[in-house]
């Protein structure tokens, strides 16, 4: 008996003297409580971001990283002229998380980006597009096929009098 607790005793230390050293969390208190309380302030705004991504790439592993890479992307697209940088960021989601829920939300975001914050409407196209395609059962599907309608739609103001002629037809039918 005695031999077999001395050999669990010594696995256990064995174990034990292996383990990783912690990692130093990054305390992102002070940079989000100014954010918080100051939003509009850039410089506050990309203090946030940079501590954000500072986090994540410290332990990639950990389960909080892909939000954080996220997040800092949100609020570097919201700065002006950061628009296209935040485009960047996005893609290094997808790139580094391309199987969890965050990849395809920053997939969907390089999009809605492309459209809405920079308006050039053929690199969002390609991009809903390319969404629909890689993320076919996610739930903003839906979303990016009506917004890829609607970029068509302002190519061909046209097809949209044939649109809504047609449902008007159908409606009376």
């Amino acid at each position: 008996m005695r031999i077999l607790f001395s050999f669990a005793l010594i696995a256990l230390m064995l174990a034990c003297k292996n383990e990783p050293k912690p990692i130093e969390k990054i305390d992102l208190g002070p940079a989000k409580l100014a954010y918080d309380t100051h939003p509009e302030d850039t410089s506050l705004t990309k203090a946030y971001a940079i501590e954000l991504g500072r986090a994540a790439h410290q332990d990639m592993g950990d389960s909080l990283a892909p939000y954080h890479l996220l997040k800092s992307a949100f609020l570097i697209r919201s700065m002006p002229g950061k628009p296209l940088t935040s485009i960047n960021d996005f893609k290094g989601v997808t790139k580094r998380f391309p199987e969890h829920p965050v990849g395809a939300e920053a997939a969907f975001q390089i999009a809605f980006t492309w459209d809405e914050f920079i308006g050039n409407k053929q690199e969002a196209l390609k991009s809903y597009k390319a969404f629909i395609e890689t993320h076919p059962t996610h739930p903003l599907r839906q979303t990016a096929e009506e917004m890829v309608f609607l970029l068509n739609l302002a190519e061909n103001p046209s097809d949209l009098i044939d649109s809504l002629k047609k449902m008007n037809t159908e409606s009376k039918e």
